[in-house]
């Protein structure tokens, strides 16, 4: 019991530094107060209209996880959940914020109807504990080489992350440079999406690439609950990727930017316009094969 008074008053204290005391209270008031007991009920009305009551999503970060948890935390009856055990804290460096996955995570959620969404590894004892909670679960990717101009914007503008300092003192151009030369990009991402290319189970798991969300947010729902056993019909996926859009949650059409804002621009491809010569160069010697397996775009083709 203190544990768990413990995990959630660091959470909390993390919700504050990352989104201010009034952002916080409202998460105290939701998740605490009305979300649980809410999702309860939903729980017990609504879970044999669903073949799984639990949805997990492991994505790259800047992969629109964010975008993707949240449309599939609208269908009803579900919310998204972050776990009691989840390590979820501000980390001092990349490798240090772990989102490891063990047998109590989902039975923490038997009785509710939960998204849960977080970065985890392709690693075996997280590779276990989704082979014991048989449940089908989706992975989320994006092209590597917009997610590290993404990357850039984020830790520049959230203090909270690790590569904050560095990203303030350096271009665009160097922060670019450095990830890929030190191999820290390499290491971070490249091997998170080897990870699950390799050692994932194809017949409980689906790839996701954002840029076909995209393309086709539509095309993309209904495969995915197609495949997780979901009847949702087409009005409601339609309104569910309304309620989503870019244009509706930031107020912007997709393609404007705005740097300083967790959601940014909502595009893809952006690196072949920032990416130098020796960026391509750099990047191909470490990622060109994750290019390949996920059908994206060789690199030297715009070299």
């Amino acid at each position: 019991m203190f544990q768990q008074l413990k995990i959630r008053l660091k959470r909390v204290q993390v919700n504050f530094r990352r989104f201010g005391l009034i952002n916080t209270i409202k998460y105290l008031f939701q998740n605490i107060i009305v979300k649980r007991p809410v999702n309860q009920i939903n729980y017990y009305f609504k879970r044999k209209e669903y073949p799984q009551n639990i949805i997990f999503i492991t994505a790259l970060p800047k992969s629109g996880s964010t975008w993707l948890s949240n449309m599939f935390a609208d269908l009803d009856g579900f919310d998204l959940f972050a776990p009691m055990k989840w390590n979820t804290y501000i980390s001092k460096k990349w490798d240090d914020t772990r989102w490891d996955l063990d047998i109590d995570t989902f039975k923490e959620f038997k009785n509710k109807l939960a998204v849960i969404r977080g970065h985890t590894w392709a690693i075996p004892q997280n590779l276990l504990a989704l082979k014991d909670s048989n449940l089908k679960y989706i992975i989320g990717v994006r092209d590597p080489r917009d997610k590290l101009i993404s990357e850039y914007w984020h830790s520049r503008n959230f203090p909270g992350h690790w590569a904050h300092d560095q990203a303030h003192k350096l271009s665009i151009d160097e922060f670019i440079t450095n990830k890929l030369e030190s191999g820290e990009f390499e290491k971070e991402t490249i091997n998170w999406i080897r990870s699950w290319l390799k050692n994932r189970d194809f017949k409980k798991s689906i790839i996701i690439r954002y840029e076909d969300m995209l393309i086709n947010s539509n095309l993309v729902l209904e495969k995915t609950f197609k495949f997780l056993g979901f009847k949702t019909d087409q009005k409601k996926i339609e309104n569910i990727i309304e309620k989503n859009s870019f244009a509706k949650v930031t107020g912007r059409n997709r393609g404007k930017s705005d740097n300083a804002k967790f959601i940014r621009k909502g595009v893809s491809g952006e690196w072949k316009t920032i990416f130098s010569k020796e960026h391509k160069l750099l990047f191909s010697n470490i990622g060109e094969d994750i290019i390949k397996d996920l059908g994206y775009e060789p690199t030297q083709l715009h070299g």
